[in-house]
Protein backbone atom coordinates (compact mmCIF):
# COMPACT_ATOMS: atom_id res chain seq x y z
CA UNK A 1 0.00 0.00 0.00
CA UNK A 2 2.92 2.42 1.08
CA UNK A 3 4.47 1.68 -2.84
CA UNK A 4 1.01 2.07 -4.13
CA UNK A 5 0.32 5.82 -2.45
CA UNK A 6 4.23 7.02 -3.83
CA UNK A 7 3.51 5.73 -6.90
CA UNK A 8 0.27 7.22 -7.35
CA UNK A 9 1.80 10.59 -6.07
CA UNK A 10 4.44 10.12 -8.42
CA UNK A 11 1.56 10.13 -11.29
CA UNK A 12 -0.53 12.49 -9.83
CA UNK A 13 0.11 15.37 -12.57
CA UNK A 14 0.34 13.23 -15.83
CA UNK A 15 -2.32 10.60 -15.72
CA UNK A 16 -6.26 10.79 -15.54
CA UNK A 17 -8.61 8.59 -14.89
CA UNK A 18 -12.69 7.82 -13.81
CA UNK A 19 -11.65 5.98 -10.72
CA UNK A 20 -9.35 5.59 -7.91
CA UNK A 21 -9.47 1.53 -9.22
CA UNK A 22 -8.77 2.44 -12.54
CA UNK A 23 -5.22 3.48 -11.07
CA UNK A 24 -4.94 0.52 -8.30
CA UNK A 25 -5.89 -1.95 -10.85
CA UNK A 26 -2.92 -0.72 -13.29
CA UNK A 27 -0.82 -0.29 -10.31
CA UNK A 28 -1.61 -4.31 -9.68
CA UNK A 29 -0.89 -5.69 -13.30
CA UNK A 30 2.01 -3.78 -14.01
CA UNK A 31 2.96 -1.46 -11.38
CA UNK A 32 1.73 2.30 -11.78
CA UNK A 33 4.35 4.28 -13.77
CA UNK A 34 4.71 6.57 -16.43
CA UNK A 35 6.16 4.75 -19.39
CA UNK A 36 9.44 6.73 -20.30
CA UNK A 37 8.05 7.70 -23.67
CA UNK A 38 5.38 9.66 -22.61
CA UNK A 39 4.86 12.68 -20.92
CA UNK A 40 0.60 11.76 -20.05
CA UNK A 41 -1.09 8.54 -19.58
CA UNK A 42 -5.08 7.40 -19.46
CA UNK A 43 -5.89 4.57 -17.89
CA UNK A 44 -8.88 3.14 -19.38
CA UNK A 45 -11.97 1.42 -16.96
CA UNK A 46 -10.61 -1.88 -18.12
CA UNK A 47 -8.24 -2.30 -15.25
CA UNK A 48 -9.96 -2.04 -12.72
CA UNK A 49 -11.80 -4.88 -13.52
CA UNK A 50 -9.60 -7.03 -10.91
CA UNK A 51 -10.53 -4.79 -8.21
CA UNK A 52 -14.15 -4.94 -8.93
CA UNK A 53 -13.84 -8.58 -8.41
CA UNK A 54 -12.18 -8.92 -5.22
CA UNK A 55 -14.97 -5.66 -3.53
CA UNK A 56 -17.89 -7.87 -5.19
CA UNK A 57 -16.53 -11.21 -3.80
CA UNK A 58 -16.21 -9.31 -0.60
CA UNK A 59 -18.91 -7.37 -0.37
CA UNK A 60 -21.26 -10.69 -0.53
CA UNK A 61 -19.38 -12.42 2.41
CA UNK A 62 -17.28 -14.25 0.64
CA UNK A 63 -12.91 -14.53 1.29
CA UNK A 64 -11.42 -14.04 -2.39
CA UNK A 65 -7.72 -14.24 -2.56
CA UNK A 66 -5.87 -10.92 -2.69
CA UNK A 67 -4.78 -10.16 -6.06
CA UNK A 68 -1.32 -10.34 -6.53
CA UNK A 69 0.57 -7.48 -7.81
CA UNK A 70 2.98 -7.40 -10.71
CA UNK A 71 6.36 -8.49 -8.83
CA UNK A 72 4.40 -11.05 -6.83
CA UNK A 73 2.68 -12.74 -9.79
CA UNK A 74 6.76 -13.16 -11.28
CA UNK A 75 7.89 -15.07 -8.33
CA UNK A 76 11.84 -14.35 -8.45
CA UNK A 77 13.17 -16.28 -6.81
CA UNK A 78 14.99 -14.77 -2.83
CA UNK A 79 13.01 -11.43 -3.93
CA UNK A 80 9.58 -12.61 -3.41
CA UNK A 81 10.54 -14.03 0.06
CA UNK A 82 12.35 -11.15 1.20
CA UNK A 83 9.31 -8.80 -0.06
CA UNK A 84 7.31 -10.89 2.03
CA UNK A 85 9.48 -10.95 5.29
CA UNK A 86 10.21 -6.87 4.48
CA UNK A 87 6.74 -6.64 4.54
CA UNK A 88 6.22 -6.92 8.27
CA UNK A 89 9.06 -5.18 9.13
CA UNK A 90 9.24 -1.83 11.66
CA UNK A 91 8.19 1.49 9.80
CA UNK A 92 11.58 2.65 9.98
CA UNK A 93 12.45 -0.35 7.24
CA UNK A 94 9.24 0.88 4.82
CA UNK A 95 11.59 2.79 2.32
CA UNK A 96 13.25 -0.47 1.44
CA UNK A 97 10.22 -2.51 0.47
CA UNK A 98 9.02 0.64 -1.61
CA UNK A 99 12.75 1.18 -3.10
CA UNK A 100 12.87 -2.60 -4.49
CA UNK A 101 8.93 -2.01 -5.38
CA UNK A 102 10.66 0.33 -7.94
CA UNK A 103 13.33 -2.09 -9.26
CA UNK A 104 11.89 -3.82 -13.04
CA UNK A 105 11.47 -7.77 -12.46
CA UNK A 106 15.26 -7.63 -14.66
CA UNK A 107 17.05 -5.44 -11.94
CA UNK A 108 15.19 -7.60 -8.84
CA UNK A 109 16.34 -10.75 -10.98
CA UNK A 110 19.56 -9.54 -10.56
CA UNK A 111 19.51 -8.78 -7.02
CA UNK A 112 18.40 -12.04 -6.66
CA UNK A 113 20.78 -13.86 -8.62
CA UNK A 114 23.24 -12.07 -6.69
CA UNK A 115 22.15 -12.69 -3.21
CA UNK A 116 22.45 -16.46 -3.95
CA UNK A 117 25.54 -16.17 -5.27
CA UNK A 118 27.00 -14.72 -1.27
CA UNK A 119 24.69 -17.37 0.10
CA UNK A 120 26.22 -20.13 -1.81
CA UNK A 121 29.93 -18.62 -1.59
CA UNK A 122 29.73 -18.27 2.14
CA UNK A 123 28.46 -21.85 2.70
CA UNK A 124 31.03 -23.55 1.26
CA UNK A 125 33.91 -21.24 1.94
CA UNK A 126 32.44 -20.57 5.62
CA UNK A 127 33.83 -16.68 5.33
CA UNK A 128 32.65 -15.12 7.97
CA UNK A 129 31.01 -12.21 5.64
CA UNK A 130 30.33 -11.23 1.81
CA UNK A 131 28.12 -8.12 1.01
CA UNK A 132 26.04 -6.41 -2.16
CA UNK A 133 25.56 -2.61 -2.21
CA UNK A 134 23.14 -0.97 -4.65
CA UNK A 135 21.84 2.43 -5.00
CA UNK A 136 18.41 3.23 -4.85
CA UNK A 137 16.47 6.36 -5.69
CA UNK A 138 16.84 7.79 -2.09
CA UNK A 139 19.83 6.27 -1.15
CA UNK A 140 21.38 2.82 -0.88
CA UNK A 141 21.19 -1.18 0.32
CA UNK A 142 23.91 -3.19 1.68
CA UNK A 143 22.76 -6.83 1.80
CA UNK A 144 25.27 -9.04 3.86
CA UNK A 145 25.65 -12.47 3.83
CA UNK A 146 27.27 -13.90 7.52
CA UNK A 147 28.11 -17.56 8.18
CA UNK A 148 26.67 -16.88 11.91
CA UNK A 149 24.86 -14.44 13.70
CA UNK A 150 27.30 -13.08 16.32
CA UNK A 151 27.56 -9.37 17.27
CA UNK A 152 30.79 -9.53 15.37
CA UNK A 153 29.44 -9.91 11.80
CA UNK A 154 26.24 -7.31 12.87
CA UNK A 155 29.28 -4.35 13.16
CA UNK A 156 31.06 -5.64 10.29
CA UNK A 157 27.75 -5.47 8.10
CA UNK A 158 26.99 -2.53 9.76
CA UNK A 159 30.57 -1.30 8.25
CA UNK A 160 30.21 -1.60 5.42
CA UNK A 161 26.90 -0.10 4.83
CA UNK A 162 28.15 2.67 6.74
CA UNK A 163 31.11 3.17 3.84
CA UNK A 164 29.13 3.03 1.21
CA UNK A 165 26.86 5.59 2.67
CA UNK A 166 29.61 7.64 3.02
CA UNK A 167 31.03 7.42 -0.33
CA UNK A 168 27.81 7.63 -1.97
CA UNK A 169 26.71 11.03 0.04
CA UNK A 170 23.71 10.00 0.76
CA UNK A 171 21.18 10.77 3.67
CA UNK A 172 19.68 6.90 3.73
CA UNK A 173 21.10 3.57 3.92
CA UNK A 174 19.56 0.31 5.07
CA UNK A 175 21.52 -2.86 5.98
CA UNK A 176 19.77 -6.16 5.75
CA UNK A 177 21.86 -8.81 7.51
CA UNK A 178 21.35 -12.91 5.91
CA UNK A 179 23.08 -15.55 8.47
CA UNK A 180 22.99 -18.64 6.54
CA UNK A 181 22.77 -20.79 9.52
CA UNK A 182 19.51 -19.95 10.15
CA UNK A 183 16.02 -19.96 8.50
CA UNK A 184 14.70 -17.08 6.16
CA UNK A 185 16.24 -13.83 4.44
CA UNK A 186 16.18 -11.93 6.94
CA UNK A 187 18.21 -11.65 10.40
CA UNK A 188 18.87 -8.13 11.11
CA UNK A 189 17.75 -5.00 9.67
CA UNK A 190 19.41 -1.84 9.92
CA UNK A 191 18.63 1.66 9.23
CA UNK A 192 21.41 4.22 9.05
CA UNK A 193 19.39 7.10 8.20
CA UNK A 194 21.09 10.75 9.05
CA UNK A 195 21.95 13.58 6.60
CA UNK A 196 25.51 13.41 4.84
CA UNK A 197 27.67 15.84 5.92
CA UNK A 198 31.55 15.86 4.88
CA UNK A 199 33.93 14.31 7.40
CA UNK A 200 37.62 13.88 7.59
CA UNK A 201 37.03 11.23 10.51
CA UNK A 202 34.36 9.15 8.00
CA UNK A 203 36.26 8.98 5.18
CA UNK A 204 39.35 7.57 6.79
CA UNK A 205 36.85 5.20 8.21
CA UNK A 206 35.61 4.26 5.10
CA UNK A 207 39.00 3.76 3.64
CA UNK A 208 39.77 1.30 6.21
CA UNK A 209 36.54 -0.90 5.54
CA UNK A 210 37.10 -0.39 2.18
CA UNK A 211 41.10 -2.09 2.41
CA UNK A 212 39.60 -4.32 5.18
CA UNK A 213 36.82 -6.06 3.16
CA UNK A 214 38.36 -5.35 -0.23
CA UNK A 215 35.60 -3.49 -1.12
CA UNK A 216 34.70 -2.46 -4.79
CA UNK A 217 32.57 -0.70 -6.93
CA UNK A 218 31.34 -1.63 -10.73
CA UNK A 219 29.01 -0.71 -13.08
CA UNK A 220 26.26 -3.58 -14.11
CA UNK A 221 23.68 -2.92 -16.62
CA UNK A 222 20.29 -4.21 -15.83
CA UNK A 223 17.49 -3.62 -19.04
CA UNK A 224 19.23 -0.97 -20.56
CA UNK A 225 20.36 1.25 -17.65
CA UNK A 226 23.51 1.02 -16.05
CA UNK A 227 23.53 0.55 -12.11
CA UNK A 228 26.62 0.77 -9.41
CA UNK A 229 26.96 -2.19 -7.23
CA UNK A 230 29.58 -2.66 -4.47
Amino acid sequence: MLFYLKARGDVFDSSISDSEYNFLGYHIRTKLALPPEADFMVIDRDFATVVDDYMIAADLGLKPERPKGALESLGIPLITGLLSELKTAPPEIAAVVIELYEFSGAALVEVGRNIWMLRDEIAKTKKAIKAYSLKTSSGGLTYAVTLNASEDSHVAAAAIGRKHKYETRSDRWYVIIDCVSTDGPIDALLPLVWPWVEDANEADRAAKVASMFGSRQEEVVIGGSKQKNG
